[in-house]
């Protein structure tokens, strides 16, 4: 067997989710090896359940399936340990180990070398790039060596000389960092003791030394710093050369929430961030998270304590929120309990097409919503915003089976009443069999852009060949009744003609006019919020809703507010 520490690359994993990934053990030698790992609680790897260890024959390899359940944003570390029965007894353990450095890290053994990424607005000048160091590895570094490439760093201003680029006010104590510019766009840096101080292996990044700049004025741009291939160079106090990776840094410049890059926060960039969501043509959101493009949409993370690297219609409202000026400071709690989005029974429109109405339970001010469906038997249309839907914007792909809404308030009214639709969606059945929606994914948003806590509502609705059209007129009544704050009242209209529907107090005083328009023949539905013609709330009590026609037709029902 090989004695060297081995190496294991699964590629990046984000901190709170599960990965997986495999490696392949050789044996080049002549004995037989096998495994005797066990498995890190604290990390959650898992070799396989094994009866019995692995042998590996001279010359064979086996390929070895790890999962990693990370449980906190911190460094992360497991070891398999193989045996040998070589003679030489300095070969019998053989430690392969798996190290996870943070956000997005790649499993390394050894010295870890970076350079931090900065995100920051035109003029910026802090934070300074940190270069750190993390040795995970088993030896003490006493010395390192390397060049950075600053030949790409295009928009942002670096000084003239090292000692203008080069911060060592962080440096370990006992190291001594000196930087050189051996060619124009070349600084090389030397990190190195005097005594017999070291950096031992630890799990704790040490900032050796930070770089200094001042942004540039262009946004949605990024100058990297990158380290030249090969000149990276670490060593014990030996003088051996140990084992390391690195990754390379950037200056990201740009503002939060100026999509379009105009150096302006204003309805453009929301319409451009909801476009986006959707998926609408010719729109895409960025995939990489840790790319200046993600971050100047991520505006949510600016109101909340804790990043959530997504890109939704919480940061729809985020930007809503700096245009209407009421950022309100980081947030930890949605400022509202649990809200349920249903999809509702079929109504009929006012254009006589039949729509499946998607309700809220509870207020928000943002709505996101995916719906499924099979286009071979159903035929979804571009969805209707419900009442009050003046003062939002909301946009819908409809593609591949799959209908994507984004609905986001451009008030501090928010989506509407409670009880009362935001979206209507026309849908049909197209052969004879019924279909369905489904609702299978919902993000709702708060003022303070902080999603919602969200439980189940209806997430399916049967969709038919539409509603046959009606042979009498009828009012079906209210529902939920007795209701607070809102009821739903349907009735249906056999022929086109002039329809009131009107609610009353006991003494036959008009409270308010829900309905006075002519309508074609159908089913329909309106809710009534408990509130005058005025938009004034009502007491609790009884109240009359008459159903009135052009034709004649009359017909009244009780209804009972309860607060």
């Amino acid at each position: 067997g090989n004695s060297d520490n081995g190496n294991s690359d699964h590629g990046n994993s984000d901190h709170g989710n599960s990965d997986h990934g495999n490696s392949d053990l050789g044996n080049s030698d002549h004995g037989n090896g096998d495994n005797s790992g066990g498995t890190n609680d604290d990390l959650g790897a898992e070799d396989g359940d094994h009866e019995r260890p692995w042998v590996i024959p001279p010359g064979h390899y086996v390929e070895v399936d790890f999962v990693f359940n990370p449980r906190q944003n911190d460094i992360i570390q497991e070891t398999l340990v193989l045996l040998t029965n070589d003679e030489d007894p300095a070969d019998k353990e053989i430690p392969v180990v798996f190290i996870g450095t943070g956000f997005g890290a790649e499993v390394v053994q050894g010295t870890f070398l970076d350079i931090t990424e900065v995100f920051v607005r035109p003029g910026d000048s802090q934070p300074n790039l940190d270069i750190r160091l993390i040795n995970t590895g088993q030896s003490h570094v006493a010395g390192l060596q390397f060049d950075l490439d600053l030949s790409d760093v295009e928009h942002s201003q670096l000084g003239d000389t090292a000692e203008e680029i080069l911060n060592n006010a962080f440096t370990p104590n006992g190291f001594e960092v000196f930087g050189h510019l051996v060619a124009e766009n070349t600084l090389r840096v030397v990190v190195f003791t005097l005594d017999t101080l070291t950096i031992p292996p630890s799990t704790s990044p040490v900032i050796l030394a930070s770089l200094r700049y001042t942004a540039g004025q262009e946004v949605g741009v990024e100058d990297p710093i990158d380290f030249v291939q090969g000149s990276l160079k670490v060593s014990d106090l030996d003088g051996n050369l140990l084992m390391f990776s690195s990754e390379n840094g950037a200056i990201q410049i740009g503002i939060p929430g100026d999509v379009n890059r105009d150096k302006a926060i204003d309805i453009r960039d929301v319409v451009v961030l909801v476009a986006e969501i959707v998926g609408r043509q010719g729109f895409e959101l960025p995939g990489d998270e840790r790319g200046v493009a993600f971050k100047i949409r991520n505006a949510s993370d600016e109101e909340n304590e804790n990043g959530d690297q997504q890109l939704d219609v919480a940061d729809a409202i985020a930007i809503i929120n700096k245009i209407l000026g009421i950022f309100q400071g980081p947030v930890a709690k949605p400022v509202s309990g649990p809200v349920a989005l249903s999809l509702s029974p079929a109504v009929t429109l006012a254009d006589g097409r039949t729509a499946i109405p998607l309700t809220l339970d509870g207020p928000a001010v943002g709505l996101e919503a995916t719906i499924s469906f099979d286009p071979a038997r159903v035929k979804v249309e571009t969805p209707v915003a419900g009442e009050g839907g003046g003062n939002w914007l909301m946009d819908s792909r409809i593609e591949n089976g799959q209908l994507r809404i984004v609905v986001v308030s451009l008030s501090a009214q928010g989506l509407g009443t409670p009880g009362q639709p935001v979206v209507y969606i026309p849908a049909l059945a197209i052969g004879e069999e019924t279909g369905s929606l489904d609702l299978v994914r919902v993000v709702l948003v708060d003022r303070s852009a902080r999603r919602h806590d969200t439980v189940a509502g209806v997430t399916t609705q049967t969709v038919g060949k539409g509603l046959a059209t009606p042979k009498a007129f009828a009012l079906v009544g209210a529902r939920p009744n007795p209701f607070n704050p809102a009821t739903e009242i349907r009735y249906q209209v056999p022929q086109q003609t002039h329809i009131s529907l009107i609610v009353y107090n006991l003494l036959g005083q008009e409270v308010v006019r829900l309905v006075d328009k002519v309508q074609s023949a159908g089913w329909y539905s309106v809710t009534w919020n408990a509130r005058n013609g005025a938009g004034q709330p009502v007491s609790s009590g009884v109240y009359m809703y008459r159903l009135i026609s052009g034709t004649g037709y009359t017909e009244s029902k009780r209804m009972t507010l309860l607060k």
